[in-house]
């Protein structure tokens, strides 16, 4: 395994999908979130837990940092106030109007 920060410079969108180690991905992109991609990423509480994770540690990195969160539903955007107990999250950094 490598660091994102390693191998990318800089990015428009980061997917991530990695059964709760998703706050561990950030970490290691922390230089690259600082461009302010897009970020899909998966909340998955006892995947995390098991790992030794915080349950929302995704959500709560990328909330300090500024994002605003929100469900895909059809072509609409749904804004969230609190992390969902699980499934796809869409992380927007400085949206107006978004919750989180």
């Amino acid at each position: 395994m490598v660091r994102l920060d390693d191998v990318v410079e800089r990015a428009d969108f980061i997917k991530i999908d990695v059964e709760g180690a998703e706050e561990l991905v950030l970490l290691g992109a922390a230089r690259v979130v600082e461009s302010r991609p897009r970020i899909l990423f998966e909340v998955n509480r006892e995947a995390a837990v098991r790992l030794g994770l915080a349950p929302e540690g995704a959500w709560e990195l990328l909330r300090q940092l500024g994002y605003r969160f929100f469900r895909v539903v059809g072509r609409d955007l749904k804004p969230l106030g609190t992390a969902p107990h699980g499934g796809n999250v869409l992380a927007l950094a400085g949206v107006p109007g978004g919750c989180g």
